[in-house]
C-alpha cells in the first residue's frame, strides 16, 4: 500500500536521465544567451569603430582644389570665363570626366547638349550652358570643331536672395 510519509518523495524524484536533460537544456539556453551577447557586443564595437574612424579621419574628396592643384588637374588653371552655375568643384569633376571621352563621343555629346539646350526652357538652362561651354573648351583643346553657343538672351535669369 502507498504510504504518504515514506513514498511521497519517490513521486517527485527525477531520474538521472531526466536530470541530465534539464542540465543540457539549461546549458543550451545559457550558451545561446552568451552567443547573442557576443554578437551584440561585436556589432556595437564595430559601429563605434566606424564612427570613430569617420570622426578622426575626415573623408577625402578627389575634387578638392588642394588635391587637384598638386596633380596638375584642372584646378591649377582659373575657371573659364562664361560659367554661370558651375563652381570650382563641379568644374574640376566635369573636366576630369570629359577628358576620358573619345573624340567622336565628345562631338556627339556636344551636339546632344546643344539640342537639349535648344529644346528646353526650364531652370536647368544655365547648367546646360555650362556643360556646352566646357565641352566646347575641350573640343577646342583637342582641335575639333566646336558647337555654336545659343544667344545669351535665350536664358531665364534667376536670382535667389543671399541668406
Amino acid at each position: 500500500m502507498f504510504d504518504w510519509d515514506d513514498d511521497v518523495e519517490a513521486l517527485y524524484q527525477q531520474t538521472r536521465f531526466q536530470d541530465q536533460g534539464a542540465k543540457r537544456d539549461a546549458a543550451r539556453k545559457t550558451g545561446r544567451f552568451r552567443a547573442a551577447w557576443r554578437v551584440l557586443a561585436m556589432t556595437g564595437t564595430l559601429g563605434a569603430l566606424v564612427v570613430a574612424v569617420q570622426v578622426i579621419v575626415p573623408p577625402q574628396n578627389d575634387a578638392t582644389p588642394a588635391a587637384l592643384a598638386g596633380h596638375g588637374g584642372p584646378q591649377s588653371e582659373p575657371l573659364p570665363v562664361g560659367l554661370r552655375e558651375y563652381g570650382p568643384a563641379q568644374y574640376a569633376n566635369f573636366a576630369r570626366g570629359i577628358g576620358a571621352f573619345s573624340d567622336a563621343a565628345l562631338s556627339r555629346h556636344a551636339q546632344s547638349v546643344f539640342a537639349q539646350l535648344e529644346a528646353t526652357d526650364d531652370l536647368l538652362q544655365p547648367f546646360w550652358h555650362d556643360t556646352l561651354l566646357l565641352t566646347n573648351f575641350e573640343l577646342s583643346r583637342r582641335g575639333l570643331p566646336r558647337v555654336s553657343m545659343p544667344d545669351a538672351g535665350d536664358f531665364v535669369a534667376i536670382s535667389l536672395p543671399d541668406r
